[in-house]
């Protein structure tokens, strides 16, 4: 017994010595014993694989056939990695890119202010110091374009009436004068000068006038002179002043649209065009960055002479302009092609052209289109409302300027002069300052004439720059706020809204809203009660909005400026105009 039992022990271990696989003892219950002892089953436990031994590895490694596959992968996968690289650099190169919008030029960006130079000060008959003294001005009130009138040498008496387009008046000494002292001292404040002039006409002292009207041939049709073989009834063509547009002249008849000193200028003779060929480019060369040029909607007439179609309104007589329709003399075709040639001489030498119509449907020509809009005395905020959608739509860069059809301070009376300010400089387009309209209208003028007052000049400023509600102050306001981007790039809704005290519809209000940033709300009461509002009429305002800018003289201590306010119930006094800040309400 004992033998069998040594020599299956011994049937566990190789004739070498080495272990053979283990086995397992295993119970099998529930069966028949023999003998009083259980059966057992006996199992080989399977080993199991713990990888290749160091040895094994080395022999696998020199293998070709593996040496094959490493490689093969090796190469592929930098060929996937540099598929998937040049892939995506495709995919940024080839996806259409969000345009950005472009940073607004300095035309764009800051307010116009229109100086004419024979208001400014005189010292000896000068105004270069008072010229340079007033450039400091708007370099303080961050205003980079400075427009100016009666520039070109002209009649002192009549100086819309040019006597030599590339010369300067006495007043600024000579035209070196004027660059150095001027335009070069300008230059250096970051102020950019635009030379406002009318091209239409010249005066009768003009050279070209008194050679057209010496029996010159080669200058005689410089100007525009009625067909000697139709001279006995020339067309019934009125001057905007009334009366005829002809008057006689050397024993023939010459046109004037205007005054009978400002003879037209023939703009289909080459000699003329030439002549404001080089008027701008002398004037660009002298470091001029532009030109506003007034009247461009008069520049060309019918080259046939016809007649003008009565327009029967009974509220003028034959012999006054508004009796006629114009389609002979007024915006005619003609006049968009002279425009576009000057254009481009001008914008060539980086200039930019402002022109007060004439343009048509090709709203490229000019940069700006000025054109005042005239309010009558006690306009409200649906006629205000209509006249900025009429104008804005019909231009693509307005230049906001306002006119009243009677006396201003009936338009625009001391306590409505901060609204106007806050809704022109906040529109699309360009705000338009005259001298002296950022202290209001007349408290920089001489009583009696239309000539500044240097000293009152001086003691206003003083006086407004300490008063942080002060027209000036807020102008200044104004002009930083320009900067944000929802007020550069912006969106534009207005409305009028009720007032919810009455229903009377006196208040005027619109949005600017650029994406991802903050939007703003702009009201003015146009009427003479204080009127309560509800802005809920825009769907992108929000309950909350922070006051920015006020009209303090009318809102005193009502609504400090950065105090959050409700949306639903804003109280404005009249004449009162407020900016509000605000996020924007998701559109989703």
């Amino acid at each position: 017994m004992m033998s069998d039992d040594k020599e299956d022990g011994e049937k566990l271990f190789s004739e070498k010595g080495t272990s053979q696989p283990p086995e397992a003892a295993k119970f099998i219950p529930d069966t028949e014993t023999k003998n009083g002892v259980s059966p057992i089953n006996v199992e080989c436990i399977k080993s199991k694989f713990t990888g290749l031994t160091k040895e094994e590895l080395l022999k696998y490694s020199k293998d070709p056939f593996w040496i094959r596959i490493r490689w093969t992968l090796f190469i592929l996968f930098w060929i996937i990695w540099f598929i998937m690289l040049f892939g995506a650099i495709a995919v940024i190169i080839v996806t259409p890119k969000c345009k950005q919008a472009d940073p607004p030029l300095w035309w764009q960006r800051s307010a116009l202010y229109k100086t004419e130079v024979l208001t400014l000060p005189q010292k000896d008959g000068l105004v270069i110091d008072s010229l340079r003294r007033h450039i400091d001005h708007l370099k303080e009130l961050g205003v980079e374009t400075l427009v100016l009138k009666y520039v070109l040498n002209a009649d002192l008496s009549t100086p819309l009436d040019v006597t030599n387009f590339t010369d300067v008046m006495p007043v600024l000494k000579s035209l070196d004068d004027f660059k150095t002292k001027i335009i070069d001292y300008a230059k250096e404040k970051d102020i950019n000068v635009i030379i406002e002039f009318i091209p239409n006409s010249s005066s009768k002292n003009h050279v070209l006038f008194i050679r057209a009207t010496s029996n010159e041939t080669d200058f005689e049709d410089v100007y525009v002179w009625y067909p000697k073989n139709k001279e006995q009834n020339t067309s019934n063509w009125k001057s905007v002043y009334g009366g005829s547009a002809w008057s006689k002249e050397n024993n023939r008849y010459f046109l004037h649209q205007f005054l009978a000193n400002e003879p037209e200028f023939n703009f289909r003779n080459s000699r003329t065009l030439q002549l404001f060929n080089d008027t701008f480019l002398t004037w660009l060369n002298l470091g001029v960055k532009g030109f506003f040029l007034d009247r461009t909607e008069y520049l060309l007439e019918d080259a046939n002479f016809e007649d003008e179609k009565v327009a029967r309104n009974t509220s003028f007589t034959a012999d006054q302009y508004g009796y006629y329709y114009h389609s002979n003399t007024f915006e005619r075709p003609e006049t968009t092609e002279l425009l576009k040639n000057w254009s481009s001489i001008i914008k060539n030498q980086s200039g930019i052209l402002g022109v007060s119509g004439g343009v048509r449907d090709d709203r490229e020509i000019a940069n700006f289109v000025f054109r005042p809009i005239f309010l009558p005395p006690n306009f409200n905020a649906t006629q205000l409302n209509d006249d900025i959608t009429r104008w804005k739509s019909s231009v693509d860069q307005p230049a906001w300027e306002w006119n009243c059809t009677k006396d201003v301070k009936q338009c625009f009376p001391e306590e409505a002069i901060d609204g106007l300010r806050i809704v022109s400089f906040l529109l699309p387009g360009t705000p338009v300052l005259k001298l002296g309209q950022e202290f209001g209208y007349d408290n920089v003028f001489h009583p009696n004439n239309n000539t500044i007052n240097q000293e009152l000049w001086q003691q206003v400023q003083a006086n407004q720059s300490a008063n942080p509600e002060s027209h000036l102050n807020i102008v200044k306001e104004l002009i930083k706020l320009r900067e944000k981007p929802s007020i550069t790039y912006g969106t534009f809704e207005s409305t009028v809204l009720k007032n919810t005290n009455n229903s009377s519809s006196t208040v005027f209000a619109f949005t600017r809203i650029k994406s991802g940033n903050p939007g703003y709300l702009v009201a003015w009461n146009l009427g003479n009660e204080s009127a309560v509002v509800n802005f809920d009429q825009f769907t992108t305002v929000p309950d909350d909005l922070i006051v920015v800018i006020k009209s303090g003289r009318v809102f005193g201590n009502q609504y400090p400026n950065k105090s959050r306010i409700f949306s639903s119930n804003v109280e404005l006094p009249p004449k009162a105009a407020a900016v509000f800040s605000f996020v924007p309400k998701s559109q989703n």
